[in-house]
């Protein structure tokens, strides 16, 4: 019995990968939850010390034992325990873990403010952009090609990509001594141009390595410069840096050899100015401070109402005991 074999054709596409700083972004927003849980126990702890510090007892209540009845006089019953009031009242209780959770909140603003304010300080190179570090990449097909990059924003125009990123840069370090083209085009006319031509799609750079995904099978038609479909472009021999506005639409940035051959060899760096970096970093820090003074003042308010509690309970109980040692000395 001979085994018969079937030629099968799989034709699928990968999916997007995720963006490498999603992790960031997670642990971002993990941080607030951690740091609210952490005041949470810190006013059940101090809730709970003074608590233990109220527990006393006023004299002559909280036990069953009785003073002995006055010569000829009849026998008195236990007094009953008295019910135990250490001060912290329903709505004390609610202000102490209001102030917990705005001073949490007030942290969890102000750690992102701080890394932000870290790179608009401290990571802007000379002419003002904050710049990756610069990534290689490597294909022996015919071109690098970006996933397609989506600007739209149905906002005023403050909040436009072009006014929250400023002027963007891409600059690109070949490894050999080709003439190389780099160049940004509406997705749909780069897609027209690189329509059948051997190519890799950088979808992902995880752990330091690019994701690339594989389309095409044929050389290009033409040379990359001799098409107009750039709305940015740059080639020469050495680094080339495309400086571009962003505009809404769909855009595509492409890299190749500026001769249209095989086998492109980089090192890509990308910057942007963002402008408004510096006003969401004061935004934050403004908000965080505000939060915190709010959830500071509700926390003093709370642990001052109890602290002038036990002061009247002491007077009380002083003034009592000192009335009782009088009358028993008539």
């Amino acid at each position: 019995m001979t085994a018969t074999t079937c030629p099968v054709h799989v034709d699928a596409e990968l999916d997007a990968g995720l963006s490498r700083w999603l992790w960031l972004v997670t642990w971002l927003l993990v941080i607030p939850h951690h740091v609210v849980l952490a005041f949470l126990w810190l006013a059940s702890a101090v809730r709970s010390v003074v608590a233990s510090e109220q527990g006393g007892h006023e004299p002559g209540y909280g036990t069953t034992s009785t003073p002995p009845p006055p010569r000829g006089g009849p026998a008195t019953a236990p007094l009953p325990p008295r019910p135990h009031d250490s001060g912290w009242t329903a709505g004390r209780v609610v202000s102490l873990t209001l102030g917990a959770l705005l001073v949490a909140s007030a942290v969890g603003l102000g750690l992102p403010a701080g890394a932000l304010a870290a790179a608009d300080l401290g990571g802007r190179d000379d002419e003002g952009f904050v710049t990756s570090d610069e990534q290689p990449i490597t294909t022996p097909t015919y071109a690098l090609v970006s996933s397609n990059l989506e600007l739209h924003a149905d906002a005023p125009p403050t909040l436009t990509p072009s006014a929250l990123l400023g002027d963007t840069r891409l600059s690109v370090d070949p490894a050999g001594a080709r003439p190389l083209f780099v160049g940004i085009a509406p997705t749909a006319a780069a897609e027209d141009y690189l329509r059948d031509v051997e190519r890799d799609v950088l979808t992902d750079v995880r752990a330091g390595e690019p994701v690339l995904l594989r389309r095409g099978d044929a050389a290009p038609t033409s040379p990359p410069g001799e098409v107009g479909i750039w709305a940015a472009r740059s080639s020469g021999l050495g680094e080339q840096s495309l400086t571009w506005t962003p505009e809404e639409g769909d855009w595509t940035v492409v890299v190749m050899n500026a001769d249209g051959s095989a086998g492109v060899d980089v090192q890509a760096a990308a910057g942007a100015e963002v402008p408004a970096l510096g006003r969401l970093v004061w935004s934050l820090l403004a908000v965080a401070l505000l939060v915190l003074l709010a959830g500071v003042a509700l926390v003093a308010a709370a642990l001052r109402g109890v602290s002038r509690y036990d002061v009247r309970t002491r007077d009380r109980t002083a003034t009592g005991t000192g009335a009782g040692a009088g009358a028993g000395t008539l």
